[in-house]
């Protein structure tokens, strides 16, 4: 299965004014194109899938919602890995 895993960063706050271009440009500094904006209607949340030309079925996808006055952004990494993180072997050892 393809990401084994995601990896999960959160930034949020009041006041923050950070827009779907914005994030676009921040994406494109470090090589990274986005390929479509998904948002569902009534919702207050979009999500951003970026990719790269090098490896097109890295993704990375950007979570940017924005209710009440306060924004939160998530930015999901994929990981690809062959073996188990570190805590599921041990643990799998031990059953």
């Amino acid at each position: 299965m393809q990401p084994s895993y995601w990896v999960q960063l959160r930034i949020s706050g009041r006041g923050l004014r950070v827009g779907d271009q914005t994030v676009e440009d921040l994406f494109a500094e470090v090589g990274y194109r986005c390929e479509e904006w998904v948002g569902i209607e009534g919702s207050d949340a979009r999500l951003g899938i970026f990719g790269t030309i090098d490896a097109p079925k890295l993704k990375m996808v950007f979570c940017l919602e924005s209710a009440r006055h306060r924004l939160r952004c998530d930015l999901l990494l994929p990981v690809n890995d062959d073996s188990p993180a570190p805590c599921l072997a041990e643990a799998a050892a031990h059953a």
